[in-house]
């Protein structure tokens, strides 16, 4: 079955469909790259972000992190938050880009607003990189910009707000230890956090 419909997405993505070209691309990559990324790259131009996402992490195996970086770009002006995290982990590590991690945290940000796991569990790594253990989340920062007042609706509860750091502190050593169920612990603390 996978044979026949490879052979229709290459029939189709032959006549011009970028979206037939990107299911292409999607069937080729575990057996041959090169061919994929020929067909990512005519979907991309056609600004599927989607297409421009993998063809950015294609390049990234590929070590081609110019490419990669211009490619998630693309994507990340679409709002794809897997570009926008992938973006932040590059500037984070300077991998095709200047080392900015006042840029990775703005791109961990919108990943995580966007309801990017890994872009939550990126912006916790960064924070932790960064020395700022005993400072509030940067989610929660955010939030408080957002939201004004929040720490007077928060009511100032001292208990209330030892518990929230206590959660933040674990969630934090989960991200950097990668325990099992990291992510699922990072997605939980945002969706708690969204809540407040």
């Amino acid at each position: 079955k996978m044979t026949k419909a490879l052979g229709s997405f290459k029939m189709a993505a032959k006549q011009g469909d970028p979206h037939a070209a990107l299911r292409t691309g999607i069937c080729l990559e575990a057996t041959d790259m090169w061919e994929a990324r020929r067909y990512y790259l005519m979907a991309a131009k056609h600004g599927l972000s989607d297409a421009q996402y993998n063809l950015g992490m294609l390049d990234q195996t590929l070590a081609n992190w110019k490419e990669s970086r211009t490619m998630l770009l693309l994507a990340a002006k679409q709002n794809h938050v897997g570009a926008l995290n992938n973006l932040g982990w590059m500037y984070m590590e300077g991998r095709g880009c200047q080392k900015d991690v006042v840029r990775a945290k703005n791109y961990f940000i919108k990943a995580s607003n966007g309801g990017d796991a890994f872009g939550c569990a990126n912006m916790g790594l960064l924070e932790v990189i960064m020395g700022r253990k005993q400072e509030p989340t940067l989610h929660r920062q955010l939030q408080q910009q957002q939201r004004p007042g929040m720490d007077h609706w928060m009511g100032g509860d001292p208990v209330r707000q030892l518990q929230q750091d206590r959660i933040d502190k674990k969630v934090r050593e989960m991200v950097v230890n990668k325990t099992p169920g990291w992510v699922k612990a990072c997605t939980d603390q945002q969706r708690r956090q969204e809540k407040e």
